[in-house]
């Protein structure tokens, strides 16, 4: 991985997705294509959190991704004139630091935002790279699946004409399934709920931490936005279908990443953990 100088990472990408939305594309609408999300080809791991967004809006049809230094190592190399994407990662670092109370010297943890670049397999010659299966998928089969696995999930409720999460009852209310244009319209938007779901005391405490409230909230919106386009691109709902587009929509997250350029970032991370507790799954490391 390859750092560059004291870059403001977090302003880099949100510069990214403030292109997209200039352009009136919506990143987390469709994560990946039929093929499945991007992977690093090398070690075929899945990249996550925001990650995904960076890599999707990228227009590539084939989800293999390597470093320059990978492909060299493959025997590869960079097609003339390619332009890299860039991930980002989490540099961990040690220092020591006294602590106010005792006066003794503690071992400290720091996290640092970083970057990298990658390239797809469009980009590349001289690898062979095999062609993954294209995903089959059941619609609202796979919708049903992905909602009756979620573990110890909150009460769901039918009835009136919103759709909402209650934290402090822990119940999911949304209208009857028939209230909606057709079953991908309702499942589109219990995952958004569900995914509010899960910042709850008993699992993930999101609702729990500090900071201004309406920061909060634009973050936690964008989590169960983006939590929601992971799940239902899963079974096989097209998120632009499904959910508002208006210009109105896209300008309100214009306005809310620009006001804090680490919405994002921190928002792909929360939408990336809330989806591994409703899909019930562990955490595996992450491509690099």
């Amino acid at each position: 991985m390859t750092e560059q100088g004291r870059v403001n990472v977090y302003a880099l990408v949100s510069s990214r997705i403030l292109e997209a939305l200039d352009k009136g594309e919506i990143p987390w609408q469709r994560p990946w294509t039929s093929m499945g999300g991007p992977k690093n080809f090398k070690s075929k791991k899945a990249y996550r959190g925001i990650n995904v967004w960076l890599l999707g809006l990228q227009g590539r049809s084939s989800p293999w991704w390597l470093t320059l230094k990978q492909a060299n190592e493959l025997g590869g190399r960079i097609r003339s004139g390619e332009k890299a994407s860039i991930c980002v990662f989490w540099k961990v670092g040690k220092y020591m630091k006294k602590d106010t109370v005792t006066g003794e010297d503690e071992e400290q943890t720091s996290f640092l935002l970083r970057y990298y670049n990658v390239f797809n397999e469009e980009q590349i010659s001289g690898i062979e790279f095999p062609t993954p299966e294209v995903r089959a998928v059941n619609t609202i089969d796979g919708a049903v699946k992905i909602w009756e696995g979620y573990p110890e999930k909150p009460v769901l409720k039918h009835g009136g004409d919103r759709a909402c999460y209650s934290v402090t009852s822990d119940e999911i209310s949304m209208p009857l399934q028939g209230a909606f244009k057709n079953d991908e319209h309702y499942y589109a938007t219990l995952f958004h709920e569900g995914v509010h779901s899960t910042g709850h005391a008993t699992r993930l405490k999101r609702f729990d931490e500090q900071g201004n409230g309406r920061e909060q909230y634009a973050t936690e919106e964008l989590v169960a936005e983006m939590g929601a386009a992971f799940l239902a691109n899963m079974c096989g709902i097209d998120r632009k279908e499904v959910v508002d587009c208006s210009a109105g929509y896209i300008q309100h997250w214009r306005d809310a990443i620009k006001a804090d350029n680490r919405l994002v970032v921190s928002a792909g991370s929360k939408a990336q953990k809330a989806v591994d507790h409703i899909l019930g799954v562990t955490f595996e490391k992450a491509a690099e």
